[in-house]
């Protein structure tokens, strides 16, 4: 296993590495685990070594972020994407442009082995390419 996707549950790391084997070269480079939006607060006087692990852990995290020149592509990663998936993708859009003050493009795609059809026409209608890989 690659320590450059390690976050990836074993069936996404499978997704991932055949999506790298077969479209990879798209893209210049790519950001795993990114972190987006604020941490949950912590009550006062909470244990230095505590706040740092539950402002890591209440993060949301960006599975894979892909960078062409200097436009990035969010990526989720998920063996039978459907709507769930989708939304994780448009809330990491929005936190991930304020994190970064971004106001330019960001593509938004995600990388399954399968998707139901009435879910491949949402995804389509929101702008997010499909990449369906084998499992």
């Amino acid at each position: 296993m690659e320590a450059r996707h390690t976050q990836l549950l074993p069936e996404e790391r499978k997704l991932w590495d055949a999506f790298l084997r077969l479209y990879g070269r798209e893209w210049d480079r790519y950001e795993y685990r990114v972190l987006v939006g604020p941490a949950r607060p912590v009550l006062p006087g909470t244990a230095p070594e505590f706040r740092r692990m539950v402002e890591e852990v209440s993060r949301k995290r960006i599975d894979v972020i892909g960078w062409k020149g200097s436009e990035p592509t969010i990526f989720e990663v998920k063996p039978f994407a459907g709507s769930t998936a989708l939304g994780q993708l448009l809330a990491y859009r929005s936190l991930w442009a304020q994190d970064h003050h971004w106001e330019g493009k960001i593509g938004l795609a995600v990388v399954t082995n399968d998707v139901h059809p009435a879910d491949r026409e949402v995804f389509e209608r929101f702008g997010v390419r499909i990449f369906l890989v084998p499992l």
